[in-house]
């Protein structure tokens, strides 16, 4: 008996993700509605013509301006990025103080929810711009009374 291709195409996905520490279920996916897009064509077309090329035209894979990546990439409206130039500040509620550890997190940018229902969390995404050639896995250690964790 064929399987539904719906179920297939997440069976797929989940294979490419490896999801490691993240719970996914292809009947929750299916409950959502939740559909693979197999036409990925031209949103991967934005997403290469969005980074950097080389000497040889071939792109380079880094985001060194993420407010002009989010625009031309993903069809994000500058303005709507807080913390981006031309948009609305970062409000200062997004900021966690570590008093212990004499550490303040603080996202380089925000998306708000457009219009967020009750009881709907306001903020969507926050975003961490970190340093071209950053580590994600090693733990910057300045002295023991910070916060010491990978960027991870």
């Amino acid at each position: 008996m064929a399987k539904d291709p719906a179920i297939l195409a997440h069976q797929e996905w989940l294979g490419y993700v490896q999801p490691v520490g993240l719970v996914v279920s292809i009947p929750a996916m299916l409950d959502a509605s939740v559909r693979v897009n197999q036409n990925f064509a031209p949103e991967h077309r934005n997403f290469l013509e969005a980074l950097p090329t080389g000497g040889d035209g071939e792109p380079i894979p880094e985001v060194s301006d993420f407010p002009e990546f989010a625009e031309s990439a993903l069809g994000w409206s500058r303005s709507d990025l807080y913390g981006a130039p031309g948009a609305p500040a970062l409000p200062t509620s997004l900021e966690l103080p570590l008093p212990d550890y004499n550490e303040t997190l603080r996202p380089t940018y925000a998306l708000r929810e457009f219009e967020p229902a009750e009881n709907a969390p306001e903020w969507i995404l926050l975003i961490k711009a970190l340093p071209k050639g950053t580590d994600f896995d090693a733990v910057e250690e300045i002295d023991s009374r910070h916060w010491q964790a990978s960027p991870q």
